[in-house]
């Protein structure tokens, strides 16, 4: 409901730590309620919780669906996962891409990705695969070019910010 409210709201993503208020830093996270949250919302969602090594954050990735991983506590004392993160996406195993002005997000290479993103206000939606099927299609065809599927972002503004006056 909280993320619903947030997206309705404006929010160009949201960060679901996979515990409840009365856990804290007990038991252990539910990435599959993350999962939930990112179904009921068009805008990312970013998974946190029990993140401590680059396999934690690839299995979160996959059970929650989520659109990319936030580090906390993870990095605290293991400042290396990040670089191990890096090593996953020279293998190929994750990408990483930057929304907007936001932090690099991770998520899995094997997933068509795209957003649009709001180079004004950073809002960012998800945009439907039939968008960048399409997209990717037109680019083949009419320049030649091969646009890789795994993660992209379509920069531009949004509705609100399209009344604007554009700026130089």
């Amino acid at each position: 409901e909280m993320a619903r409210r947030a997206e309705a709201a404006g929010l160009s993503a949201v960060t679901v730590h996979g515990r409840t208020q009365a856990q804290q830093y007990a038991g252990v996270a539910d990435w599959e309620a993350i999962g939930k949250v990112k179904r009921a919302v068009k805008i990312p969602v970013l998974g946190n919780g029990d993140v401590l090594t680059p396999e934690h954050a690839r299995r979160m990735l996959e059970v929650s669906g989520a659109d990319g991983v936030m580090i906390g506590r993870g990095g605290l004392g293991n400042p290396w996962i990040y670089r191990n993160l890096d090593e996953l996406e020279r293998l190929g195993v994750v990408v990483h891409a930057h929304l907007g002005h936001g932090p690099a997000t991770y998520h899995l290479a094997s997933e068509t990705h795209g957003h649009l993103v709001c180079e004004f206000c950073d809002a960012a939606v998800e945009a439907p695969e039939e968008f960048f099927a399409e997209l990717m299609d037109a680019a083949s065809k009419k320049y030649n070019f091969a646009i890789d599927p795994r993660h992209f972002a379509v920069l531009g503004r949004c509705a609100a910010c399209a009344q604007l006056p554009a700026t130089n």
